[in-house]
């Protein structure tokens, strides 16, 4: 991600077209046919068998020929370049990527790769990263290798009615990381980092104001949105939730930066204890040690402790697996995090070992204290 002061120069980056709806998917052809004539289409393992004999009898009635490609589950160079290789082949002249977060990113990389246009179609809505230009590769064993800036995608399109079959946990996780995008925005600001557009411009008003909207709305309509979720129903609330977990919180953290609960995030995935965890599930536990070692009002915290209470966000070490030799696996993580991931530094202030360790402590002994009283 892009680090340094910001310059004079503003800037400003979204997705050519954002598309969200029930049965949006039905419209692929459509879609495609407004880059080229031959598609190639990227679909996530788990999906593959019910997506690629849909998309054959979508396509078969459309002047697009579509080539559906099953993807490996890796998001890294050797995959990259059989996609390359397989678009190349199909003499595709647009790309698409059905599935989760690393066929997405594969997608963005091969679009970069081969100069084409992208659509990208998400089949859960469990981080913001669908609108963004950034895509995370990994090495084959799956640790990881890079973030690299590709390019915002010409069209995405959430169809509600698959993201709404996903599991419930992966929404909530969607939520978890949106709930970051103002924190970190505002951190971005007071410490005048550059957002992650390109190599990092200065925040723009209308990045500013996604991403504190973002916050807002999330935090008055998302406790609903779950229950909707749980009962397979496309309520307005669901739909609002999905808008603020794709469109708000992505286009909203792009413009902006990210900071310490990123950074936290990155750097507790470290310890085998979290690698269940889900990406918006340990960002939203660095939300709240980013307000703590903010020293932002003990308000906000409990607003944003009480809404993870009540969802079944993190607030506590023992919710993302940590609960024993707590002192020396924190201490690693804070002192990888402070060596190798430098948005943990993205405050008004110099951070410290010490001092985000205490508030990562203080963010566990107030979740033993008080997180029963919060469900009940």
């Amino acid at each position: 991600m892009p680090l340094g002061k910001a310059p004079s120069s503003r800037a400003f980056a979204a997705p050519g077209k954002y598309i969200q709806g029930p049965n949006e998917l039905r419209r692929l052809p459509d879609y495609v046919a407004r880059f080229g004539t031959k598609a190639l289409i990227l679909v996530d393992p788990f999906s593959f068998s019910e997506y690629s004999l849909a998309f054959a009898s979508l396509f078969a009635e459309s002047s697009v020929d579509a080539a559906c490609r099953q993807f490996s589950g890796q998001c890294c160079d050797e995959e990259i370049e059989r996609v390359c290789a397989e678009a190349r082949e199909a003499g595709a002249d647009v790309v698409v990527g059905m599935g989760g977060g690393r066929t997405l990113d594969t997608i963005k990389s091969v679009a970069l790769a081969l100069a084409l246009p992208m659509i990208l179609c998400p089949s859960s809505i469990a981080t913001d990263a669908p609108t963004s230009a950034s895509s995370i590769v990994y090495y084959p064993d799956h640790t990881y290798r890079q973030d690299l800036h590709a390019k915002n995608p010409e069209c995405v399109i959430v169809d509600t009615e698959v993201v709404l079959r996903a599991p419930v946990r992966l929404f909530v996780a969607g939520m978890g990381d949106a709930l970051a995008t103002w924190v970190e925005a505002r951190a971005c600001q007071e410490s005048d980092n550059v957002n992650n557009v390109g190599s990092g411009y200065r925040r723009t008003l209308a990045g500013m104001a996604i991403a504190r909207l973002s916050y807002d709305l999330l935090l008055e309509k998302g406790r609903d949105a779950p229950l909707a979720v749980k009962n397979g129903i496309r309520s307005e609330v669901f739909e609002d939730v999905a808008e603020i977990n794709t469109l708000l919180s992505g286009v909203g953290f792009e413009n902006t930066g990210c900071s310490v609960a990123h950074g936290l995030q990155a750097s507790l995935s470290i310890l085998p204890d979290t690698g269940s965890l889900l990406h918006g599930e340990l960002v939203a536990f660095g939300v709240l040690c980013q307000l703590a070692v903010e020293n932002r009002s003990m308000d906000e915290y409990r607003r944003v402790f009480s809404f993870n209470c009540d969802v079944g966000l993190p607030v506590r070490l023992a919710d993302i697996g940590i609960a024993e030799d707590v002192e020396y696996k924190i201490r690693r993580c804070i002192r990888y995090g402070m060596e190798q991931k430098a948005i943990l530094k993205i405050v008004p202030f110099t951070m410290t070992e010490e001092r985000l360790y205490n508030a990562v402590m203080f963010v566990d002994a107030y979740g033993k204290k008080y997180r029963t009283e919060c469900l009940v």
